[in-house]
């Protein structure tokens, strides 16, 4: 599925007359996520095949190019067979469900200043972090419109531990907003509390770090 998925999109795209631009518009995303889902740098999330397959007018099975076998009327020793597997695996799902069913969260900042949205899937030894866009906001300018930097930088990290780190580069001078379009990255971790994130932004040789601690938010 992931290795077509990105082809079928884009032919989707094409077929309907749509740029990255304005498929990103309708489905209120950034052009750069649709640029990582066609090359197969990125899977969309759940909600977004569910929009993509509204959109274009496909099923589900078609977008991920699933394929159904047709049916055949299985025996009746084969169905007896079956009905008792299925009884044991019902019986060792309950016996395990409370254990590993993960948990889902939204991802909120504890600093005014910067956004951030994504979701954390939480198991019983280990997190799934997701994070698809991060937004910041500086009060003294009002608006990141004329905000211009070089580069920015953003370094993920609880105490020692270092999750993500990555610089982006500004391209034809890129505002804040624009760079940070571009940013969306996963990570696991052990179960740590306050996990960190530092935003360095390097502008006219100057340098400006802010940081914020991620915390979660049950889905309503």
């Amino acid at each position: 599925m992931a290795n077509n998925l990105g082809i079928k999109i884009k032919e989707l795209r094409k077929k309907h007359n749509l740029s990255q631009q304005e498929l990103a518009k309708k489905l209120g995303t950034s052009t750069s996520n649709i640029s990582k889902w066609e090359r197969d740098i990125l899977i969309p999330d759940i909600y977004y095949i569910k929009d993509l397959c509204n959109l274009f007018n496909v099923t589900i099975e078609d977008l991920l190019e699933i394929k159904i076998k047709p049916y055949k009327k299985p025996k009746k020793w084969l169905i007896a067979v079956t009905i008792i597997e299925t009884i044991i695996l019902i019986l060792a799902f309950l016996t395990i469900s409370k254990e590993q069913e993960p948990k889902i969260y939204n991802i909120s900042s504890s600093n005014k200043r910067i956004y951030i949205e994504g979701t954390i899937i939480e198991y019983d030894n280990e997190n799934f972090y997701n994070i698809t866009k991060i937004g910041y906001n500086n009060p003294q300018i009002g608006t990141t419109e004329d905000l211009k930097p070089e580069r920015i930088s953003i370094t993920v990290f609880y105490k020692d531990n270092i999750y993500f780190s990555e610089i982006y580069e500004s391209k034809e001078k890129e505002t804040i907003e624009e760079l940070l379009n571009r940013v969306n990255f996963h990570f696991n971790e052990k179960k740590n509390k306050n996990i960190d994130l530092k935003i360095t932004i390097t502008s006219d040789s100057k340098k400006e770090t802010i940081s914020t601690t991620m915390t979660k938010n049950k889905q309503q």
